[in-house]
């Protein structure tokens, strides 16, 4: 367990005090891009019992849709109807963030980290609520547009202004309202790549500080958590140097991975050492040794090559004699997902009076304990109120932008 010792030197009981006023008399989550762009509708009255039920499915209420204006003739009268309130089902969550703080830090510290403490608990609360939303936004049954057939990947796959168009398209007359797209940070890469036929970039980049790159004219806000998607797979290997072995490689890659694997000193299957990158060859893994079937998990500690050292991926060393010259590579074939976004597709229903600071004495360590619970449900509304269709499109699409490619 993480404490907070004498170096940090923080009062928890002023640091309750800040943190309550961050959070008081303002919207916790004013900075996420959900909020600022209308997408999600917030309500902080989630009732006081329902947090105890934490993974259980309740009922989120909003109102249903009346039908159209019907033609009504003089002499005439229609029947009245009736504006119904219904409910859609959503998972309670509970989202927690905990500190420890020794007797010696309370006083132990001059300055006032304070300020930046709450701060950063509301960036925290934010971004909590951002990844229940960008959960809420791909669970199964969104309204989707696929850009990839089964089994090809085409140049004519990739995200880029048509398939943008055509994703709007699939609410016909009900576009309006759009306020955003969600994608990955690969698929932005592409975007950033496009130009028009007088070399100009088709996205708008934002000068100013704290607003949002746009394309298509609507709003971006990039999270990987929207990354890749079913049927992202490895190209083929590509051998390079003196009479290479066969190696090829099995599994799904954890992110858009441009593998290249180094051998380091020659010799038989077993003997040879190699190291490995996910990025082309700009970080490479601690050395290992080849076999019949080596998992690409780099062993150095805080590893920077894929995900915290993971690559998803297997190599499988075929016999022969390697030598020092030998490299091979291939790159992921991603499958991504992007989300066009109306106002108010989403809702976070969450317990305004349980996101607080709490305080408690460990009576063991003669420590205070510090600890805030956001109890909250996130929804992504089969359809919004006045209209035929839901608030969100997924378009799914391959992806090739990223490091080394």
């Amino acid at each position: 367990m993480a404490k907070t010792t004498i170096a940090d030197g923080i009062d928890p009981e002023i640091l309750t005090d800040a943190v309550q006023g961050a959070f008081r008399g303002k919207n916790a989550f004013i900075d996420s891009f959900f909020v600022r762009t209308g997408a999600v509708t917030i309500d902080g009255s989630f009732p006081e019992s329902d947090p105890r039920r934490i993974g259980s499915t309740i009922e989120v209420p909003y109102f249903g849709t009346l039908g159209p204006f019907v033609p009504n003739p003089d002499g005439n009268a229609i029947t009245p109807q009736k504006l119904r309130q219904t409910s859609e089902t959503a998972v309670v969550s509970r989202d927690s963030l905990a500190f420890e703080v020794t007797r010696w830090a309370e006083n132990g510290w001059k300055g006032d980290p304070y300020q930046e403490s709450a701060r950063q608990a509301l960036v925290q609360a934010g971004r909590a609520m951002d990844k229940r939303l960008t959960d809420a936004l791909v669970a199964s049954g969104a309204m989707v547009r696929s850009r990839y057939a089964t089994s090809s990947i085409g140049a004519d796959n990739y995200l880029d202004w048509d398939s943008v168009i055509d994703a709007r398209m699939m609410w016909g007359d009900e576009d309006e309202e759009i306020v955003g797209m969600v994608m990955s940070s690969a698929a932005k890469g592409d975007l950033l790549k496009l130009k028009d036929l007088d070399g100009r970039p088709l996205m708008v980049t934002s000068m100013k500080e704290g607003d949002f790159d746009r394309f298509a004219g609507l709003p971006i806000h990039v999270s990987d958590r929207l990354g890749m998607i079913g049927g992202s797979t490895m190209g083929a290997i590509v051998a390079a140097g003196t009479s290479p072995p066969t190696v090829t490689v099995s599994g799904t890659p954890t992110g858009p991975v441009n593998l290249v694997i180094d051998i380091l000193t020659g010799g038989a299957l077993g003997a040879a050492t190699f190291r490995f990158s996910t990025d082309g060859g700009i970080t490479y893994s601690a050395t290992m040794t080849t076999g019949a079937s080596v998992p690409l998990v780099d062993t150095a500690v805080d590893s920077l090559v894929g995900d915290n050292g993971e690559s998803g991926l297997t190599a499988v060393f075929g016999a022969g004699t390697y030598n020092a010259d030998n490299t091979f590579s291939a790159s992921a074939l991603i499958k991504s997902r992007t989300a066009l976004l109306k106002r108010g597709a989403l809702a976070f229903w969450y317990n305004r009076e349980a996101l607080q600071l709490l305080t408690d004495k460990d009576i063991l360590a003669d420590s205070k304990l510090g600890a805030m619970h956001l109890y909250a449900a996130a929804h992504r509304y089969r359809r919004l109120p006045t209209s035929t269709k839901p608030g969100v499109v997924i378009i799914e699409h391959n992806v090739s932008s990223f490091i080394g490619a």
